[in-house]
């Protein structure tokens, strides 16, 4: 009796989620899988460790996709999705390749814009010199203030407050005198972590003499540099920088919700279109957390597997955020459910790390193949 055909699985997207999918099936589903990975970029680096790129910290490694993949018995084809194809079950990308697939899972990411004109805006994209750049006006003396600004809707904070603690940390360390500032429309700093979390950014702010200004929205920012709210005023700096906000892919044949995102359910599942699943950023209503994506990438590596003739469980989604905050000379590993009520959230605070290897991004299969690599 000949064995079954093995499940066809399409991953869209090789950044922390697809790979950490393409890992994960790799381990739970052997040969029970076959595995295409699309991806546009020929490289990946972990971009949230950019942060400390200008301040000497050193670029995130490139590492090869191509390599990646092979290792793990897997085929890459370099493009991009444009259409899905739910009764034939196809991926369609924009170069016009068809791949035919059982098992979908879209983790093409989000598109970073800018939320102000007015304001630089910080996306950890490989080059970038917005941050440098500020670093410099302020050395040179043609700048004796910066601010650091939350945009509504933005739903991870964390990087800007990394980015005011370096920053105040380098001037300190070069004895330049200017004045720091952060806002935010969170009521507290990383609030829905939790009041541990929280509370460790506020006194790591106060304790770097750098203004914190919460539960306040900017609206818009003038050329003058003032950052205006709705009540006129809020603060006015010479050099701004501005997180992103995150915009929706567009992919044909997939459902959209009000935000532009893909709507999935705990699991992933995209409704209406069998055997398709979307993780990471592309996801509606999701905390946009690269460890997050990781987890779901787990869930669904395991769903897939079981529906391969793998003997694993899907195992129930409880997420947990785990990160870093880069402070200047030292770094702080945060813990916190993402379950139940905010207020009744508690987070871990440790300067031991929290998770092993202690990659940026929580990302347990990806973090132990990079450092196998590297070795």
């Amino acid at each position: 009796m000949s064995s079954p055909l093995p499940t066809q699985v399409v991953i869209a997207g090789a950044g922390v989620a697809g790979l950490e999918t393409l890992l994960a099936l790799r381990a739970l589903a052997g040969p029970r899988v076959t595995t295409t990975v699309l991806a546009p970029n020929p490289t990946f680096s972990i971009r949230a460790a950019a942060v400390g790129t200008p301040f000497g910290h050193g670029s995130p490694p490139q590492h090869d996709v191509q390599a990646i993949v092979a290792a793990n018995g897997a085929h890459l084809v370099q493009g991009t999705l444009d259409v899905i194809d739910a009764d034939q079950r196809s991926a369609v990308t924009r170069e016009g390749e068809h791949l035919m697939y059982d098992a979908l899972v879209v983790a093409v990411g989000a598109h970073p814009e800018s939320a102000y004109t007015a304001a630089s805006t910080f996306t950890g994209a490989p080059g970038s010199t917005v941050m440098s750049d500020a670093l410099l006006q302020l050395e040179a003396g043609r700048a004796q203030s910066i601010a650091f600004v939350v945009p509504p809707g933005v739903t991870w904070a964390l990087p800007l407050y990394e980015l005011a603690l370096m920053t105040a940390a380098h001037l300190e360390l070069h004895g330049i005198d200017a004045e720091v500032s952060v806002v935010t429309p969170e009521p507290a700093p990383l609030a829905l972590l939790g009041i541990e979390a929280s509370e460790h950014v506020i006194d790591a702010l106060r304790t770097a003499d750098i203004t914190l200004v919460s539960a306040t929205e900017v609206t818009e920012i003038d050329l003058a540099g003032r950052l205006l709210g709705r009540t006129g005023t809020i603060l006015q700096a010479e050099q701004i920088i501005a997180l992103p906000h995150l915009r929706a892919p567009s992919i044909g044949g997939l459902p959209r919700a009000d935000d532009g995102f893909i709507p999935v359910d705990v699991h992933g599942h995209v409704a209406g279109r069998d055997g398709v699943y979307a993780i990471g950023d592309a996801a509606a209503g999701l905390l946009k957390h690269g460890g997050l994506g990781a987890q779901q990438a787990e869930g669904v590596a395991h769903e897939i597997a079981q529906r391969a003739g793998a003997p694993v469980a899907t195992p129930t989604p409880r997420p947990v955020v785990r990160a870093q905050l880069f402070e200047g000379s030292t770094t702080t590993f945060l813990r916190a459910p993402l379950s139940g009520r905010v207020a009744d959230r508690t987070s871990v605070v440790s300067r031991d790390a929290l998770w092993w290897p202690p990659l940026k991004v929580a990302a347990p299969r990806l973090a132990q193949a990079l450092a196998e690599t590297a070795s």
